[in-house]
């Protein structure tokens, strides 16, 4: 009886130290004033709030778009930035990061915030080893509106480190589609 005791807590003890698996979270859109977006954040119905930013040195030629969800709460939690999108209607790969600015390339990253959203949680980078494309469909400029799709895949960035435990290593957002206007 003794052993079987033994036994059964051993196991028990074994079961609790596994890794634990952490669900996706999942934020809610928030305001959605200049425009939204909808994909598969790794397999799983995501939605966010959008908009689009003219660059301040190339405004009419090169845009940028946001993408953000909050907290039931209204607090800040995720944002995909997409950079360098030429002011017309094309298929553009995606490759660096927000900062390769006039490459030739549309560059992204994606991030997560804790707190009230004034703290920088995890920072992911594009996953090199993906395909990640930008589809800018519609430019209507008499609504102000620009339409397409999007595949993007990131990971963690390595020499940040991950903060959450919560959060994948990878993250792919597929089957994407925005429609955002610039704030005026």
């Amino acid at each position: 009886m003794k052993s079987l005791l033994k036994i059964a807590l051993l196991t028990l003890l074994v079961s609790c130290t596994k890794d634990k698996h952490y669900e996706l979270p999942i934020f809610e859109a928030g305001p959605q004033t200049y425009g939204w977006s909808t994909a598969l954040k790794n397999n799983v119905g995501f939605e966010s709030s959008g908009t689009a930013l003219w660059h301040s040195d190339k405004p009419n030629e090169y845009f940028g778009v946001l993408l953000d969800t909050y907290t039931s709460e209204g607090f800040w939690r995720e944002r995909i930035s997409l950079n360098e999108i030429k002011y017309e209607i094309g298929e553009y790969q995606v490759k660096g990061g927000y900062s390769d600015i006039y490459d030739g390339f549309v560059g992204s990253s994606y991030g997560t915030l804790s707190d009230d959203g004034d703290v920088v949680e995890d920072r992911y980078l594009l996953k090199a080893s993906e395909e990640n494309i930008l589809k800018v469909e519609t430019i209507d400029t008499i609504n102000n509106l620009i339409q397409g799709t999007f595949h993007l895949a990131f990971e963690i960035d390595r020499e940040r480190g991950k903060t959450n435990p919560a959060n994948p290593d990878v993250v792919v957002f597929s089957e994407g589609k925005f429609e955002v206007s610039f704030k005026e």
